[in-house]
């Protein structure tokens, strides 16, 4: 069953809810694609690193900083804008 915690994104209490968890934007570091070789794919080479940061920001209870490129930043920059606009486009409103 599906838990839903409602904040804001990007606020105190969302990046605390994400201390120490894997998310969607770091899932490719724990698995492989799927392959004919392997259908469900395999632990990525990276698994560890990413398991050794969620166990370190668990331990800190605090984010542990990362690497954020100009792209990243210009995309957190234009995501009320992208929202904004896929909303209008759908006739949506997205939470």
């Amino acid at each position: 069953m599906p838990i839903h915690h409602f904040c804001a994104q990007y606020s105190a209490e969302y990046e605390e809810l994400k201390l120490g968890l894997p998310t969607s934007s770091n899932f490719k570091q724990l698995f492989t694609k799927p392959s004919e070789r392997h259908p469900k794919g395999q632990p990525s080479k990276q698994w560890k690193r990413l398991a050794h940061h969620c166990i370190a920001e668990r331990l800190l209870q605090r984010k542990v900083e990362t690497f954020t490129s100009y792209h990243m930043e210009r995309g957190l920059e234009l995501e009320p804008e992208a929202v904004a606009w896929y909303e209008w486009e759908r006739g949506i409103e997205t939470k």
